[in-house]
C-alpha cells in the first residue's frame, strides 16, 4: 500500500507552550495543579511552557486531558489543516457554535451555493 504525503510540518513546541499556557490560564490552573494532575513535577510543566523542553506525545496528551482541552486545539500550527481553519474568524465559530448549529450551516450554505449555481 502507498501512502501519500505532501507535507511533514514539524511540531512546533513554543506555540504548542503558548497553548498550553494559555489553556491552563483559562481554567484557572496554576502549574502547580496541572503537575499534580498530570503526575509531572511543576518545573516539567513550566518548562515545556516555555520551550525548554520538548514534551513526549504522551505528556501532551496528558496535559490535554486534564486541561480537558481537545489535543487539536494544542497542536494546532503543526497539524496540516486547511489555511482557511486558521482564520480567527472560522476558528471563533468553530468554537462558539454547536455540533447541530454547524450541521445547519453547512446545509444552509450548500442550499445557497445550489440556488447561485443553478
Amino acid at each position: 500500500m502507498e501512502v501519500l504525503v505532501k507535507e511533514v510540518r514539524k511540531l512546533d513546541y513554543v506555540s504548542l507552550g503558548q497553548r498550553i499556557r494559555e489553556a491552563r490560564r483559562l481554567r484557572g490552573l496554576t502549574q502547580t495543579k496541572l503537575a499534580e494532575m498530570t503526575d509531572y513535577s511543576e518545573k516539567h510543566i513550566g518548562n515545556v511552557e516555555k520551550y525548554k523542553t520538548k514534551p513526549s506525545m504522551e505528556c501532551v496528551v496528558r496535559i490535554a486531558n486534564a486541561l480537558e482541552a481537545p489535543i487539536e486545539d494544542l497542536l494546532f500550527e503543526s497539524l496540516n489543516s486547511k489555511e482557511y481553519l486558521k482564520k480567527p474568524e472560522y476558528k471563533r465559530l468553530l468554537d462558539e457554535y454547536s455540533a447541530d448549529e454547524l450541521d445547519m450551516l453547512v446545509k444552509m450554505t450548500d442550499r445557497i451555493a445550489d440556488i447561485v449555481n443553478h
